[in-house]
């Protein structure tokens, strides 16, 4: 069973603070770790997977032409 339908069937809530860096041409976040919130493992897995599984577009001409370190609160409902 998937994590996330392990999550749904166990009604889990929560926010995860994940923090991750970008570069300027886009593609994969690297370097992705959980930095908060929630204490809960599964919560944990499923907030990781949700940025490692993304993918990012190239930034804009406004955006510095350097990588970028994020950190983003991840709702899991």
């Amino acid at each position: 069973m998937h994590v996330s339908a392990i999550i749904k069937r166990l009604g889990l809530k929560g926010t995860v603070m994940v923090s991750f860096k970008l570069d300027p041409s886009g593609g994969k976040a690297r370097d992705v770790q959980v930095v908060g919130g929630s204490q809960n493992p599964l919560l944990r897995k499923a907030a990781v997977a949700a940025v490692t599984d993304s993918t990012f577009p190239a930034f804009t001409s406004h955006m510095p032409p350097h990588t970028l370190s994020f950190t983003v609160p991840i709702d899991i409902m």
